[in-house]
């Protein structure tokens, strides 16, 4: 399958280089290979075979928009955390468990500025029409 790749370099706080790979878009890391600096200037300069260390991440979404969804629910009061879990995953289970959506951030240990209602964002990643296409580019 051929589709949009972001691909980015960085060094860690040990002078290594990392190149990472991500889906142009789920933006879900596909891969990051770490090299120390000496490797890196190899590879640069066109010699092939170059070792490095690859963390590569077998459940990314390829060719998938990620879409995000904020969901309010209505509260009685004050809640605890565990009383507010649980309120969401019930309300979770019973309206978009079954539409492939899934529970992003449950709002439990967030801040909320509104009065009897509790936000909670769920995501979920569908096919994108033309993967060689990408609505974004920086």
């Amino acid at each position: 399958m051929k589709t949009v790749a972001n691909m980015s370099l960085s060094r860690d706080n040990k002078n290594n280089i990392l190149l990472t790979i991500e889906d142009g878009h789920s933006g879900d890391r596909v891969i990051r290979i770490n090299m120390d600096t000496h490797d890196f200037a190899m590879l640069v300069t066109g010699m092939s075979g170059i070792k490095g260390v690859a963390e590569y991440n077998e459940k990314a979404n390829i060719a998938k928009k990620r879409e995000v969804k904020k969901v309010s629910i209505d509260i009685d009061g004050r809640l605890s955390k565990d009383q507010m879990s649980d309120l969401v995953d019930k309300d979770y289970i019973e309206n978009y468990a079954l539409d492939g959506w899934v529970l992003h951030n449950n709002g439990a240990t967030s801040q909320q500025n509104t009065q009897n209602k509790h936000n909670y964002t769920i995501k979920r990643y569908v096919d994108v029409e033309n993967p060689l296409e990408i609505e974004k580019y920086y």
